[in-house]
């Protein structure tokens, strides 16, 4: 199945031509657009990123277009996210989510390859290439009147590409696992826990970590991990209902699991790194208590938090909540519709958006990877 999507992306990267993703929230849209179409386009412009969905409507048009100083009260002389992209590539997620009068703005643009800043008359040349993504039915939606048939029709749907969800892809999982590996050691503090590992277990500092499966031969140059057939058996066997999200939150976090273990095994002397230190297992029950308790599993997993003093009561009800948003937006990567799941049982873009909300209000912010 990956190999089939790369070749479609490819094909369609390379035209002139708007692109549509279609699949379930989690599904790989953001990263297939990200990591295979803009590279395929060969331009040389940046790929920008926009969540429709985590933008209140009214101010929607602002992102996209950009404003004038003096538009509305506050408004500030800035491009939007159309003139950041030139040159590049533009990923517009949810677009089911996009408020008709901006859907009417962005057919404009893509049509005629000009913006307008709000509040101003003069239009600006843009060149992006534009990836449109979303989980919903556009047809439908055409279908009450919420989305334009035009604005669908330029979206180019008769080459759209569709992003089966994750339980009906288990023979990509491997290949899955070994990009999760790759990316979860590839810089940070787990790239640094790797480092110390290497040391303790007198290996290069530079090691890089590698992955395999059952009784497959470990790659001798790199620290790799094993992955027990049992566990790959239950991974194909669930239903993963956060799709490529929840596959990687399990990976990363079963990596680390297994990787602080040996680190301490390697410290002491003791245990299986001792005589094969390029060698680190990852436990079969450990990934099964990760699935059971991932977050997008809707199982009502617990969380833990910490119980400090305050003034008041009130002050200590905030600080926990406040903990509890910091702790899911952690765990769920910055996907405010997963949060909205675990915390109110639906992902919808209102939902999400009220956790959002809330989310700033509690002082948090949204961290920039």
């Amino acid at each position: 199945e990956l190999a089939r999507l790369r070749r479609d992306a490819l094909a369609l990267a390379r035209t002139s031509l708007p692109m549509l993703l279609l699949g379930e929230t989690g599904s790989g849209k953001s990263a297939l657009a990200e990591r295979v179409i803009h590279p395929a386009t060969g331009r040389k412009g940046p790929f920008v990123a926009v969540d429709l969905s985590a933008i209140p409507p009214t101010l929607v048009a602002a992102e996209l277009f950009g404003t004038a100083r003096g538009a509305f009260s506050g408004a500030v002389d800035r491009g939007g996210v159309l003139e950041a992209a030139h040159g590049g590539t533009l990923f517009l997620d949810e677009i089911g989510n996009l408020p008709l009068e901006a859907q009417r703005m962005l057919l404009l643009a893509v049509e005629n390859g000009r913006v307008t800043r709000l509040g101003e008359v003069t239009p600006r040349a843009v060149d992006v290439k534009l990836v449109a993504a979303t989980n919903a039915e556009l047809l439908a939606l055409v279908a009450a009147g919420s989305f334009r048939a035009d604005l669908y029709a330029r979206l180019n749907p008769t080459a759209r590409l569709l992003l089966p969800p994750l339980r009906r892809r288990a023979s990509d999982l491997e290949e899955l696992i070994a990009a999760f590996v790759e990316r979860a050691f590839a810089r940070g503090a787990d790239r640094a826990l790797v480092a110390d590992y290497a040391r303790a277990a007198r290996l290069p500092p530079e090691s890089r970590v590698a992955v395999a499966f059952g009784r497959a031969r470990p790659d001798a140059a790199r620290i790799t991990f094993v992955f027990p057939s049992s566990s790959l058996s239950a991974m194909r066997a669930y239903a993963w209902p956060g799709n490529l999200r929840e596959l990687g939150l399990v990976v990363s976090n079963a990596l680390v699991f297994a990787l602080s273990d040996a680190l301490q095994a390697a410290r002491r002397g003791t245990g299986a790194t001792a005589s094969a230190p390029r060698v680190i297992p990852v436990p079969a029950q450990s990934v099964r208590r990760l699935m059971a308790g991932a977050p997008d599993a809707g199982d009502g997993a617990a969380v833990g938090l910490r119980l400090r003093a305050q003034p008041g009561l009130r002050q200590v009800a905030r600080d926990l909540e406040r903990q509890l948003y910091d702790q899911l937006y952690r765990q769920s990567e910055g996907d405010f519709a997963a949060m909205a799941r675990r915390l109110l049982g639906a992902g919808t873009p209102a939902a999400a958006r009220r956790v959002r909300l809330r989310f700033n209000q509690l002082g948090l912010r949204v961290r920039k990877s």
